[in-house]
């Protein structure tokens, strides 16, 4: 702990000196630093998504409700940051498989409050909502 995940060299894995049993784990740890690194900007541009469907959807639900709903949107997407951040400082352990659970809960996490907005801004006399049900 404490280092930088490591970039997978291919000519390393494929020539004798690689390890059978660590170009597996390799492997796994160069496919999550991809996705890694293909979603960090995610954690930024979710809560402001967020706003912009507060700003164009009408909603006859609580403003409480509305308000607890974009906290637990940038609450849970803060967390999903502060992962990615300690991920690339190398606080984290390099073991694929913790890495991938853990990503993964705080993906379905993010999922469960982000579907939470079809009950918040769906309204039963919209005629154009109604349409989109047959």
């Amino acid at each position: 702990m404490g280092q930088r995940p490591e970039t997978l060299r291919l000519d390393k894995l494929h020539s004798g000196d690689a390890q059978s049993a660590g170009h597996g784990q390799a492997v796994k740890l160069a496919m999550f630093n991809r996705i890694m690194s293909n979603h960090r900007g995610l954690p930024l541009l979710f809560p402001l998504i967020g706003v912009l469907v507060l700003a164009t959807l009408e909603t006859q639900t609580s403003a409480l409700a509305v308000g607890f709903w974009m906290f637990a949107v940038v609450c849970i997407w803060c967390e999903i940051a502060y992962f990615s951040f300690r991920y690339f400082s190398g606080r984290l352990a390099p073991d694929p498989q913790k890495l991938s659970w853990s990503l993964s809960l705080r993906y379905l996490n993010a999922n469960i409050v982000w579907s939470a907005m079809l009950l918040i801004f769906w309204s039963p006399h919209n005629t154009t909502q109604k349409e989109v049900l047959r």
